[in-house]
């Protein structure tokens, strides 16, 4: 049994990824889970060496086991591209609408009906619908979009458990879907777990997004005492999506 922990090095690893990787090594532990690492590297605009330095440092600072060499995402893009081929066969198609153009928009295909078009990088995305939504697959950077790629990855990795926070509950509902129309994906037999946020105290997500990713926590004793409290508190809040 396999976990993974898989960061995307767009900024230094804030406190929230810290408790997340103990709650992991806890569940690991306890579990008898080994645990894999994957660095999302695959968009080089927002990679930079000092923040994958940064996720190797909290790994060891934090003491997590992780088994075998690192899996970067940058250095897979024949796979993704063989699973978009296959996605493109199984009904994916061109798009070169905007996000307002999505906006309000119901019913089969795109708004703009793009299916004559061709998958050009910087111009257009691929999509696939899943279910009663149109997800991209491949973005109009040429590069394969978050849940083909952590599909992909997955199943190469061999991974059998994942643990996510409650706001990837989404994630996780798109990403069996999809893995259905990939014929050698066993992506939908893996066990995830969703655990709560942490949250700041103003009951904000601590995320990258928020702006958390600036300098990252300092390496004491105090705060690691926070990271394991706080984790250890979160093994009361989760649930379990089955296949």
């Amino acid at each position: 049994m396999i976990t993974r922990f898989a960061p995307t090095p767009s900024g230094y690893l804030h406190l929230g990824n810290a408790v997340h990787l103990r709650l992991l090594t806890l569940l690991a532990e306890d579990r008898g889970w080994q645990i894999a690492l994957r660095i999302d590297d695959i968009d080089p605009d927002r990679t930079r060496p000092e923040y994958i330095a940064d996720i190797h440092d909290m790994i060891e600072w934090l003491e997590v086991p992780i088994t075998g060499a690192a899996r970067s995402q940058s250095q897979h893009m024949d796979e993704y591209a063989l699973a978009r081929d296959e996605l493109v066969t199984q009904g994916a198609y061109v798009c070169a609408c905007s996000r307002s153009e999505w906006q309000g928009h119901e019913g089969a295909g795109c708004p703009g009906k793009c299916s004559h078009l061709e998958l050009v990088t910087g111009e257009t995305a691929l999509r696939m619908q899943v279910g009663d939504d149109d997800i991209v697959v491949w973005r109009r950077e040429g590069i394969p979009a978050y849940h083909l790629a952590n599909i992909v990855d997955d199943d190469a990795m061999g991974i059998t458990h994942i643990l996510r926070g409650e706001d990837l509950r989404e994630a996780t509902v798109a990403q069996r879907s999809l893995s259905a129309y990939l014929p050698q994906s066993r992506f939908a037999e893996i066990e995830v777990l969703h655990h709560d946020l942490l949250i700041d105290d103003d009951g904000r997500k601590l995320s990258k997004s928020a702006g958390m990713q600036a300098q990252p926590p300092p390496r004491t004793a105090e705060v690691r005492a926070r990271i394991e409290q706080t984790a250890h508190q979160l093994l009361g809040t989760l649930t379990t999506v089955r296949p």
